[in-house]
């Protein structure tokens, strides 16, 4: 099964290699998920760096979210996720930048089996932070003096689209948001 695993903190070209070993066998509250997509997310780049919250001690799997089909259970698993496709959710402890992947039972959610695995693959990061940022309260906790927010107000609205442009929204969502930046002083053009 090949996978790609830290080495060492630095660029990608630098600090990620490629593995190829024995397919992992699930424990027994856990699935075995065969990967059909896995997002490369601008954190996914800062982990590799070392400049991440989280950072891991090489050797270290890489890869934050992705989609894939249950290919096989541990015993105390629910069989019926079995030929599922499900999301992983997001943890940089599984390393979803692999063929397969040994993910706990209740860190995967099963999604529709006609849905596009590669829009599947980055749902658990980027539109959450899309949300959490367009949430009013997250923007009142920004809020600065009128000087202030001048000077950073474009640093907000940057921060926000980026990160809704990064994700999926449905046009609901993109209207909150860009109807809350609004709200705190944003210029949206």
């Amino acid at each position: 099964m090949k996978h790609l695993v830290l080495t060492q903190f630095g660029t990608p070209s630098e600090s990620v290699a490629l593995h190829d070993d024995g397919d992992p066998v699930p424990g027994p509250g856990d699935v075995l998920v065969r990967m059909e997509a896995a997002a490369v997310n601008p954190s996914d780049l800062l982990l590799l760096r070392g400049v991440y919250l989280a950072r891991p001690e090489p050797p270290a799997p890489v890869g934050g979210e992705g989609v894939g089909i249950v290919v096989d259970a541990g015993a105390q698993a629910d069989q019926g996720l079995l030929g599922k496709r499900v999301i992983v959710l997001p943890t940089y402890t599984y390393g979803t930048w692999a063929e397969k992947v040994v993910v706990p039972q209740d860190k995967v959610v099963e999604v529709a089996p006609d849905a596009d695995p590669l829009q599947l693959a980055m749902l658990s990061i980027n539109p959450a932070t899309a949300h959490v940022m367009a949430s009013s309260s997250y923007l009142r906790m920004l809020w600065l003096s009128r000087c202030e927010w001048t000077v950073w107000r474009n640093v907000v609205t940057d921060c926000v689209f980026h990160a809704a442009a990064a994700a999926v929204i449905s046009s609901q969502t993109a209207k909150r948001l860009v109807i809350s930046v609004r709200h705190w002083g944003a210029l949206i053009r």
